[in-house]
């Protein structure tokens, strides 16, 4: 954000509206002439060259090169102001040459204008003489005085033709667009008519029917006329209009000229706003679309402020986690209204899953009635912030004169930004900023940091925080007339004293549920550059606001420069008493109360403080996947805790002792004064608790950003050649997983349809995982399967709903929310008419269809074959097999609604719905056929769950050839009984009245029409199941009931012709899901230009608020559904047969690529499809005994390997590249592997083993030169330009085919088949390793690792650590109290922490011979040096690293060390131990290293050549020169850093060289009589120097055989101090 306020946030801003409103604007801001908005941040240094293969083509309208409105603003104030003027009337206005100009035709403008100043005139004709009193005439006069206007004003503005032609000369063609039918006359003229291959006039907009600015028409036919996308053009406009219309063509760069008489906010929404074309070269256009675009489309800016659509933007701003939510509404202002009741600002905040059932009182059938709704509870507002000036009253920044404004949505990030500089009616300036999260690391988290800084002005700044309990429901409109309030402040409280955080408790209004929420607050401000917080004057309850005051007094003198920033950290947490409840069997019965008894509700009432266990600290989600949430985050498993302890019958809460909060790795421990008296003490104190570690945002922030780039880094979609839908995709993905997370797989929630944004459906859960599902299933499959389970554990809930109405079977209700019961409305308001009104929609029973569609669907995607899943979809299709009547000879299901809403009744019955739908029928019968299978797989304890009896299953056989649907001769179903004979609708007489129909049904009702009898659906109904089936499975369906008489010749595809061109003319499209379905059937018949539009009109649909009410809230199912297209009908990815995958692409024509990533049964598979290819790569385990899913691309079928992309047509690997990417990838699995053995005495269930064959197989498989070699390529391929390297990848293959033998055969045989061998007298050196080590407990054992521990490797970054050396190694770490390496190489980046596999709180890793380290919590550290020599070294590693990229040079990078840029030390490698390079080349690189040392600071470094290596290190005055930093200078630095205490116990010293000896040295000056060495080596020079520094040593082989000797040390001391518990150590 901004810190100044004529600095500009330059990002781009988003999807552009119907309105043109671009979901933003630029500030006001003063420009000069030749300055550039949005430049700065993009110069890059390619080369210009490259140009025409990013930008194709520029678009540009004439005002932009010659000032064609110039002239016709000269020319009409001409010919209208004396003729006005003389008939007593205004003359025209800025807002009247707009009107002529953007009016459809040139005589309408001038008749919109006369008209309003009551001026009308007959329009007359062409032939009109001039002086004529007609439209016409006025038009010839007018076009008259423009060309003589332009004959004495001509002027082309140079710096635009001088781009144009730097443009032209780099391969980049022209085109030109304007209103005017001059423009031929115009360039011959200016003589620049030979740059533009393209000119689109008014004389072709009129040929063409185009329509004017803001409607890109103009501009996309000139792109069609040059032959080139949007995505690759340049828009140049100098109107709002122009802008608006480039935005809306998704053009890859839209630039704006802004002269010095138009405001900014005319231009706002371009991506580049500048007042000469002088200032944009040609290098910054490449570095916008090499790199610009990209980054633009990850974030959503509004750079204007406009309370019409706050509402919405609020909504699409929403922060979350899926377990809270928070609205974008500035923290400034409360819920506020506009005179028309029109929300401006809604600060809702909600709680996944808390709900409150409450009666209300209605106007229905003119009497009041009451009414029960469970509505969504708007929580306490934790957002809330108030800043007040001089004492005086809290202000409301928004209403004063805005400077500049800016909100932003950082998607990659999910952090929401706000930034605005206002002047109040004093002329004070205030400069306001915000950063808000709420964090998706830990659920019940959220922070905000906001800032205040006074630019002009001074004295006492009061900023007031707390939490306004006083909110209600009141962000939907229609709901205003029932219940709203549904909390009640309860208490608050500091626990720990002033200044400590406070916490708010309050419960739902509704005694029977008994949720209590409890909100904790920690705040801190801080003045200016200082760290020392202002005090706060303490907590107070004020009208219902919970909250404290901080004041800071600012000097009025300040400067510009040194302006004082008033900084507030405001960390919160929120936890609810229902988080408490699991789905146990506790659970069950309580919802199967609830559903009984009506008014029960499923929380509980009282909560306990739990003893909580070791869970281990919070992790990011990239390693939900395969563990136990609660295990991994501490806020859920202490949920998990108080859940047990809820149910517990011997909690000590029980006999009202006082309970105590155990540590949880991560959380500090709490105060004894933490233990509160009342109801909800346990609430309270675990909330506070959580909060206790929690000091500031930024402490907040780096583990949330990182948990969501865990999400991005698997549901990243990527789309090259639309900037629109790439930033529309992400927004999608961002929303999804704010509303419903991998968090909700341990909370009883499910994922409600509008989202955790808004109060609309009422926070319902509906239908909408029909949709969501396929992207969810596909991506985090965590998320289905805590719906699942939420739906699990409302079977009983279901059962007793169907046997309530007299059928078998579990029914589940169309809305449900906590209990499992229906909560669909009674009644719905009706705004058009003003009245409640019937509402029917609990009759749509199709939602169990959806529920066993989804599970079956789920299970076939990942494989997980639970067995409630099994019992859930029998237990549905129970239902289904019930309500089937037999009568008349058929099948039949009556009382019910399908998916279109419209029809709700039986027109002879208004008491019952309707009969016979065809969707649900359809899909019954594919249902019954679906579980028939089932029952025939599961067992019969599944059955009998289930409630499956003798005789159904033949009884669901008979229904699936004999259920009734009506098809008519042309093969068109009818949609329920009855429907063909209802009335045709015709729309146009509401067309014209009503601006929007999407809800017809509701301007029907207030016409006094019923929109039951007329055939016009809301959205697809018949057609939905042809999109959920295939077209074959649909016609097989149809043709086979007893009911039907099909054409014998119609073929599948005729089927869904007739089908599709009868309903898709009578669908309103009130639900953009129905968009989705005829996108889909759309593509099946071929219609590619309306599979586009339907699919872009559909995912638009919030984004644009196409409907109305985003402001509500999101469509969860309309953005899910949205994605899934795009993989499955776009990328054409589907499920062809249980084992095969098919890819049919059919990107639009404009899109260039599309990226993604799928998992299937657990497999994860990145694909790329683009215009030419189709890659297809496997990134993942193969499991034991079964092959991943095979993909069918045309008539090849692809059986993918682990790593091995599809279009790589090697037979082996080659590029280095490569080699070293399959390398990380083993590091990845080993140290899966190592973390499972330490944690769950579990190796590996064999899911690693086939990666590490293959691995194996593809270095093998590398061809060898004479010697052996593998023959490896740098910058290319073997048949490629680029540089060969031969590498000995002994270690590499050896390695994997220990650890191969370890998972296969286990530890003896890996000693006796491949140790042994090698070492004849192992078992002798394993003898006298024992022996020396026999009986001594190590407290420190300091080690190096290359060649000591760890097998020497040619190439340090290959040199992964085998899974077999980890275990031993770490058996004998864990066995001491602190075991640190200390090495030479870096510590990361790629380093000893990059190679190293061991259980992750084993060893701490330290780099550069001590100078850096990492500690067993995470923490980096280093050595103090001096600023001179950092900036030296930055300075050195910047030329050594552009060096090594020199094509001559790159190969030292790729052998040996490599390139290491360690901590004030480089290390590069010239050689490896294989002599890969020749020698002659490797001296001419070392002086090539030397001048460049010399360049850099001459005599400022000391030099040191291993051979092998180049060392360089910074010298200083004050440096020994005669020794410099070493392994004992780490070791003794790391000893204090670290509190060692090496000379309190025994001290195990092992190495292998002579740069280890410091070790020895440093560790025997500590430990004299307690230090004991190891030594590698057979060197007996090296042998004799280590004895002389210690006298108890040992000296090894091989770095297998001390290893080896260490683990059984360990395990000698394990059985011998812990006989019972030593299986942890050594399970194998």
């Amino acid at each position: 954000m901004s810190k100044k306020t004529n600095e500009l946030d330059v990002e781009i801003n988003s999807v552009t509206t119907d309105e043109g409103e671009g979901l933003g604007e630029r500030p006001e801001t003063p420009m000069t002439p030749g300055s550039v908005m949005g430049f700065e941040l993009l110069q890059i240094d390619p080369d210009v060259r490259e140009l025409p293969h990013y930008v194709r083509a520029a678009v540009i309208d004439m005002d932009c090169l010659i000032p064609y409105s110039k002239f016709m603003v000269s020319a009409s104030e001409a010919v209208f102001n004396d003729w006005l003027k003389a008939k007593n009337v205004s003359p025209l206005t800025a807002d009247d040459h707009a009107t002529m100009c953007n009016s459809t035709s040139r005589e309408q403008g001038i008749d919109t204008v006369l008209k309003s100043r009551g001026i009308e005139l007959p329009w007359g004709t062409a032939e009109d003489a001039p002086d004529t009193n007609t439209i016409f005439a006025f038009e010839k006069l007018r076009d008259a005085e423009f060309l003589r206007v332009v004959e004495r004003d001509f002027t082309v503005f140079g710096s635009t033709k001088s781009f144009l032609k730097e443009l032209q000369s780099n391969g980049v063609t022209l085109g030109i667009v304007s209103r005017t039918e001059h423009v031929s006359l115009l360039l011959e003229k200016a003589k620049l008519g030979y740059l533009f291959q393209s000119v689109v006039d008014m004389r072709v907009m009129w040929q063409y029917r185009h329509r004017a600015k803001p409607s890109p028409d103009s501009l996309l036919r000139a792109c069609s006329d040059l032959g080139v996308g949007t995505g690759e053009t340049i828009a140049v406009e100098t109107t709002m209009a122009g802008v608006q219309a480039a935005r809306e063509g998704n053009f890859g760069l839209v630039i704006a000229i802004k002269d010095q008489h138009a405001s900014i906010q005319d231009v706002a929404s371009a991506d580049f706003v500048t007042s000469d074309l002088s200032s944009v070269k040609l290098v910054t256009l490449l570095g916008w679309f090499v790199k610009g675009v990209q980054k633009d489309s990850w974030k959503v800016v509004f750079n204007a402020f406009n309370p019409q659509l706050e509402a919405q933007r609020e909504t699409l701003s929403t922060v979350g986690n899926g377990y809270i939510s928070s609205r974008g509404c500035f923290e400034c202002y409360s819920a506020t209204s506009d005179e028309n009741g029109n929300l401006v600002h809604y600060p809702g905040h909600y709680i996944n899953g808390c709900y409150s059932k409450s009666i209300s009182s209605v106007n229905y059938n003119n009497k009041t009635e009451p009414i029960v709704n469970t509505d969504l509870v708007n929580c306490p507002d934790w957002s809330y912030i108030r800043v007040s000036i001089s004492s005086g009253e809290f202000f409301s920044p928004l209403q004063c004169e805005i400077l500049g404004y800016t909100h932003q949505l950082n998607l990659h990030d999910a952090v929401l930004e706000r930034s605005l500089t206002v002047r109040d009616k004093y002329g004070r300036i205030s400069r306001i900023e915000s950063s808000r999260i709420v964090s998706m690391e830990t659920p019940h988290l959220a922070a905000i940091q906001f800032t205040f800084t006074p630019i002009n002005y001074g004295g006492v700044i009061t900023i007031r925080t707390g939490v306004d309990t006083s909110v209600t429901n009141d962000g939907v409109a229609r709901y205003r007339g029932l219940t709203s309030k549904h909390l009640v402040f309860k208490e608050y409280g500091q626990p720990r004293g002033e200044g400590s955080p406070f916490y708010v408790l309050t419960e739902v209004e509704d005694p029977p549920t008994g949720i209590a929420i409890s909100v904790q607050q920690t705040a801190t401000l801080t003045q200016g550059d200082t760290t020392e917080s202002v005090h706060s004057s303490g907590v107070k309850l004020l009208d219902g606001v919970v909250s404290e005051d901080f004041c800071a007094y600012v000097d009025s003198n300040q400067s510009d420069e040194h302006e004082t920033v008033l900084r507030l950290d405001k960390i919160i947490t929120v936890y609810c008493s229902k988080d408490t409840l699991e789905s146990s069997s506790e659970a069950q019965a309580a919802l199967q109360r609830a559903t009984e008894e009506k008014d029960s509700f499923i929380a509980p009432k009282k909560q306990y403080q739990p003893k909580l266990t070791h869970h281990g600290s919070s992790t990011h989600l990239s390693r939900i996947r395969g563990s136990s949430f609660t295990e991994l985050c501490p806020t859920v498993a202490i949920a998990a805790e108080l859940s047990k302890l809820r149910h517990s019958s011997d909690s000590p809460a029980q006999n009202g002792e006082d309970l105590k909060l155990a540590p949880v790795p991560g959380l500090s421990c709490p105060s004894p004064d933490y233990h509160l008296t009342g109801q909800y003490k346990g609430l309270v104190n675990v909330s506070l608790y959580a909060l206790e570690d929690c000091v500031s945002y930024h402490r907040i922030l780096d583990p949330h950003r990182q948990a969501w780039h865990d999400i991005w880094e698997t549901t990243d979609l990527v789309i090259e050649g639309d900037r629109a839908s790439q930033r529309i995709a992400r927004c999608h993905i961002y929303n999804l997983f704010v509303s419903a997370s991998p968090h909700i797989a341990d909370i009883d929630v499910g994922i409600p349809a509008r989202g955790l944004h808004g109060e609309a459906y009422r926070g319902h859960v509906f239908w909408d995982e029909l949709y969501a599902f396929p992207f969810y299933s596909t991506s985090f499959p965590e998320v289905c399967r805590g719906h699942l389970n939420y739906r699990i554990a409302r079977l009983p809930a279901a059962r007793a709903e169907a046997k309530r109405l007299g059928h078998r079977g579990s029914m589940f209700p169309w809305q449900t929310a906590h209990t499992g019961e229906e909560v669909t409305q009674e009644v719905h308001f009706n705004p058009f008419d003003k009245k409640w009104h019937s509402d029917k929609s609990h009759k749509q029973r199709h939602v169990n269809i959806a529920i066993f569609y989804d599970v079956y669907m789920y299970q076939r995607r990942t494989g997980d074959r639970n067995t409630k899943y099994d019992e859930l979809m029998l237990s549905i299709a129970v239902f289904w097999g019930s309500i089937c009547k037999f009568s008349d000879g058929h099948y039949h299901i009556s009382d019910v609604m399908g998916p279109d809403e419209f029809h709700d009744v039986d027109l002879n019955d208004n008491d019952k719905g309707i009969s016979n739908n065809a969707y649900t029928n359809i899909m019954v019968v594919w249902l019954l056929e679906t579980a028939i299978t089932i029952a025939s797989q599961v067992s019969e304890e599944t059955l009998t769950a289930a409630g499956v009896q003798e005789g159904d299953i033949a009884h669901w056989s008979a229904i699936t050839t004999n259920i009734f649907i009506s098809v008519d001769s042309k093969g068109v179903v009818q949609q329920f009984d009855g429907f063909f004979n209802l009335e045709e609708l015709h729309l146009t007489k509401y067309k014209q009245t009503c601006p929007d129909i999407s809800r017809i049904d509701l301007i029907m009702i207030a016409d006094n029409k019923v929109p039951s009898e007329y055939q016009i659906l809301k959205q697809a109904d018949t057609l939905l199941a042809w999109h959920l089936l295939s077209t074959e499975a649909v016609f097989n369906i149809i043709k086979k009931q007893a009911s039907v008489s099909l054409n014998p010749t119609m073929t599948p595809k005729e089927l869904l012709r007739a089908n599709f061109d009868f309903y898709v003319p009578r669908t309103n499209d009130g639900s953009a899901l129905s968009l989705l379905v005829h996108a889909h059937l759309a593509e099946e018949l071929g219609e590619v230009t309306d599979q586009w539009s339907w699919w872009s009109e559909a995912s638009r649909s919030d984004m644009y608020n196409k409907e109305g009410i985003t402001g509500e809230g999101i469509h969860m199912s309309v953005m899910a559904g949205s994605l899934s297209f795009v993989s499955s009908r776009f990328v054409g990815l589907r499920e062809e047969s249980k084992d095969v995958w098919c890819l049919i692409p059919n990107l639009p024509s404009h899109w260039t690529s599309v990226s993604l990533k799928t998992k299937i049964r657990g497999y994860i598979y990145a694909i790329k499809v683009d215009t030419r290819s189709i890659r297809v790569c496997l990134e993942g385990d193969i499991r034991e005994g079964e092959e991943p899913v095979t993909f069918r691309v045309g008539r090849s079928k692809i059986q993918l390997g682990p790593w091995t992309p599809v279009t790589i047509q090697h037979d082996s690997l080659c590029k280095i590249a490569e080699f070293y990417d399959l390398m990380h990838k083993t590091w990845h699995h080993r140290k899966m592997m190592c973390n499972s053995y330490f944690k769950n005495s579990i190796l590996s269930d064999r899911k690693q083993l086939e990666i590490l064959r293959h691995v194996e197989r593809c270095l093998v498989d590398i061809p060898k030169n004479d010697s052996g070699k593998a023959r490896l390529w740098i910058g290319g391929g073997s048949g490629s330009s680029g540089t060969r390297v031969d590498c000995d990848l002994s270690y590499e293959i050896q390695e994997l085919r220990k650890d191969i033998c370890l998972i296969e055969r286990g530890e003896e045989a890996l000693i006796e088949s491949m140790l042994k061998p090698l070492e004849p007298e192992f078992d002798m050196w394993l003898s006298k390793g024992l022996a020396f080590l026999q009986g001594i407990n190590f407290t420190n054992w300091i080690t190096d690792r290359d060649g000591t521990t760890n097998n020497y490797c040619g190439r340090y970054n290959s040199s992964v650590q085998s899974v077999y050396n980890s275990i031993w190694i770490t058996r004998f770490a864990l066995c001491c109290r602190n075991a640190v390496f200390i090495t030479s190489a870096p510590l990361a980046n790629p380093g000893i922490v990059n190679v190293s596999v061991n259980y992750e709180t084993a060893f701490v890793y330290s780099g550069s011979k001590g100078k850096e380290y990492i500690d067993k919590a995470g923490f980096r550290r280093t050595f103090c040096i001096t600023e001179d020599e950092q900036l030296k070294m930055a300075k050195l590693n910047q030329k050594i690293s552009e060096l090594c990229r020199l094509p001559d040079y790159t190969k030292f990078m790729m052998i040996g060390s490599g390139l290491q840029l360690k901590f004030a030390q480089t290390t590069v490698a010239r050689q490896d131990i294989y002599n890969t390079i020749r020698r002659k080349e490797s001296e001419a690189f070392m002086a090539t290293v030397k001048g460049v040392c010399e360049e850099v600071s001459p005599n400022g470094f000391e030099i040191i050549d291993t051979k092998l290596d180049i060392e360089i290190m910074p010298l200083n005055d004050s440096d020994d020169k005669s020794r410099g930093f070493d392994k004992g200078d780490g070791l003794n630095w790391l000893s204090d850093e670290l509190h060692l205490n090496l000379d309190s116990g025994p001290v195990l010293v092992t190495g292998d060289t002579s740069g280890d000896l410091p070790m020895v040295r440093e560790a025997m000056n500590k430990n004299p009589t307690g230090t004991y060495v190891i030594f590698v080596t057979e060197d007996k020079e090296l042998q004799k120097k280590v004895t002389n520094l210690c006298p108890r040593s040992l000296f090894l082989p091989t770095p297998d055989i001390l290893c080896h000797v260490l683990s059984e040390a360990a395990k000698i001391r394990v059985r011998s101090e812990y006989p019972n518990q030593h299986n942890r150590l050594f399970p194998l």
